[in-house]
């Protein structure tokens, strides 16, 4: 679990538009119009940003 600011800043680095609402939520900001192939490139720099934020978090664990 991580701050919704830590992932909308992962995000933003991944290019995809999101906006914070609370500690807890990140929403996603797609066009009206979104193919399918968009659709499953979102997804995938979506898994990018959680994995480099879960790698960090693991890395903060060890060092504690």
């Amino acid at each position: 679990v991580v701050p919704s600011g830590d992932l909308f800043n992962a995000l933003c680095e991944e290019k995809l538009l999101t906006g914070c609402a609370g500690e807890n939520v990140v929403r996603f900001r797609p066009p009206l119009i979104v193919t399918e192939a968009e659709s499953e490139e979102s997804v995938q720099r979506l898994e990018r940003a959680c994995a480099r934020l879960s790698g960090a978090s693991a890395k903060k664990e060890a060092a504690q």
